[in-house]
């Protein structure tokens, strides 16, 4: 473990030290996980995580993926052992990152969902948090995981990891970006967007767009986007003035939607305060962010 820890450091050395050879000799290791005590997986689990985030990690993290450690690590996730769960975690997570998704996809099921969303409620581990919410933004855009997911109460999950102002510091901007990252795929489908709407996570979005890192600003930009084209169908018509309207007080309709517009109805982005955050987006040096932003302003035509 030690020695796959000190492969981390290899920025300066152009040599890249792999301490398994072969694919038969990580395969052998990594079946050790199921035939030892916690301390022991505890132990192996570090160090594969510490050889994927080696220089030569990249070849270990396909390695894992073909002879299906996801499905060990599924199992492990459920760990009662909490420092072998979280290890666990951390590893499963950094699978998803790259590479081709679709192998997580065959190990992945409704009680996997489940058991993430819980430790995301119920940890205090902050890096397990953030591991088990980076491994649900990193599941393929499926419709059974999407609707797991929403099944399970997500969209509240969510908010409460953008509201929750107790998270530990230096774990909170990475559970918020890989939160508002999972944010997008809800925001695909009028039904779920009506959850994020009554969540209220609409006003986060927003404000993610001015105080947020750049991964966060594109992703609610995202958001907002697909939020923003259910409006016009949303948009409540403005009745015809009667013969006594003129003692009516005046009905104040959406210069866009040219209807009656609230957040909460009808996902108005105007209504919500985000024109102007979503114009000074587009001088970001990040393409993405501008292009996100581009895209939810043309909502407006």
């Amino acid at each position: 473990m030690n020695l796959a820890i000190a492969t981390t450091c290899q920025e300066a050395n152009p040599e890249q030290i792999s301490l398994l050879e072969s694919e038969e000799d990580i395969f052998k290791f990594f079946c050790l996980i199921s035939l030892t005590g916690p301390e022991i997986q505890k132990s192996i689990l570090l160090t594969f995580l510490a050889m994927c985030q080696s220089p030569s990690g990249v070849e270990i993290r396909a390695e894992l993926r073909q002879f299906s450690a996801v499905q060990v690590l599924v199992q492990l996730c459920e760990h009662d052992h909490s420092t072998v769960r979280a290890n666990a975690m951390k590893l499963f997570c950094c699978l998803t990152e790259d590479g081709d998704n679709t192998i997580i996809l065959e190990h992945v099921g409704q009680r996997c969902i489940e058991t993430l969303l819980e430790v995301i409620k119920e940890s205090t581990d902050v890096e397990e948090i953030a591991a088990a919410m980076g491994i649900i933004s990193n599941l393929p855009d499926d419709p059974n995981i999407t609707l797991w997911l929403v099944d399970s109460e997500a969209v509240q999950v969510i908010s409460t990891c953008l509201t929750d102002g107790s998270r530990n510091a230096s774990h909170r901007k990475q559970i918020t970006e890989n939160a508002i990252k999972t944010l997008c795929r809800f925001t695909e489908n009028l039904e779920w967007q009506k959850r994020v709407a009554m969540a209220g996570i609409i006003p986060e979005l927003v404000q993610l767009l001015v105080s947020g890192t750049a991964l966060m600003k594109q992703s609610a930009a995202i958001s907002l986007k697909q939020l923003s084209e259910s409006s016009s169908s949303l948009s409540c018509p403005v009745k015809k003035r009667g013969l006594f309207s003129c003692f009516a007080a005046p009905v104040r309709s959406c210069p866009v939607h040219l209807g009656i517009c609230t957040v909460e109805s009808s996902f108005c982005i105007l209504e919500a305060n985000a024109l102007e955050p979503l114009v000074r987006l587009l001088g970001e040096d990040d393409p993405g962010v501008c292009e996100a932003s581009l895209d939810a302003l043309l909502t407006f035509d």
